[in-house]
């Protein structure tokens, strides 16, 4: 992992958090961010309807934007946010917050704790995989 890949992934997390995926800018963020063959592995092993459509690995664009859609769910709220160096050349964004329905507002009683492994090439993510402590949390509040 490069000074720079750590670079990239503090600012493309910054641009998520401003809803940079989301509005109309969310095109050229991805051109800026992400490899247009990008594999996003978001296996968290839900069957709630609500989150199924969230529930396994993206490719490209449109399954960049399909996996983004779980924002439209769930507010993170009380963010903590780290960035470490991660295993074969990796970056690990370790990220702590309290999960809540956007619809009703309704929040976990629980801490959400999410790992990701980002892997970059030529300063663009092609490969993230999602690690956390399940959804029965977010099954919940549902």
């Amino acid at each position: 992992m490069s000074a720079s890949d750590l670079a990239t992934c503090q600012e493309l997390f910054a641009c998520w958090g401003v809803g940079g995926f989301h509005g109309p800018d969310r095109d050229a963020n991805f051109d800026k961010f992400i490899s247009p063959d990008c594999v996003i592995d978001y296996r968290f092993g839900t069957t709630h309807p609500a989150l199924k459509p969230f529930d396994g690995i993206f490719h490209g664009k449109e399954g960049f934007f399909q996996n983004m859609g779980i924002h439209g769910i769930f507010d993170w709220q009380d963010m903590k946010v780290e960035f470490l160096p991660g295993p074969q050349d990796s970056v690990l964004i370790y990220m702590d917050c309290v999960a809540a329905v956007r619809a009703t507002g309704k929040a976990s009683t629980e801490r959400t704790v999410c790992i990701l492994q980002v892997f970059l090439r030529e300063g663009k993510v092609y490969k993230s995989v999602y690690c956390f402590n399940g959804a029965a949390g977010w099954e919940a509040l549902l």
